[in-house]
């Protein structure tokens, strides 16, 4: 790992960010997300946000129609 990814991990793990079950699982990606290529990754970002977007919609219609 990078000198400067160390230290940023680090600095999380204080921040407490170690015991995030969100931010755990985003961190358990990046590695994956580094080898994709930068056209692809702004794909994955745009799939990603997209799917993200249909469920807060989909939590917010829930509670509209409860």
């Amino acid at each position: 790992m990078p000198r400067l990814e160390k230290r940023k991990l680090e600095w999380f793990i204080k921040q407490g960010g170690g015991n995030d079950e969100d931010l755990n699982f985003f961190w358990s990606l990046v590695l994956y997300v580094k080898q994709i290529p930068p056209t692809k990754k702004l794909f994955l970002r745009s799939q990603f946000q997209n799917v993200l977007a249909d469920e807060i919609s989909a939590l917010q219609n829930n509670l509209l129609h409860a």
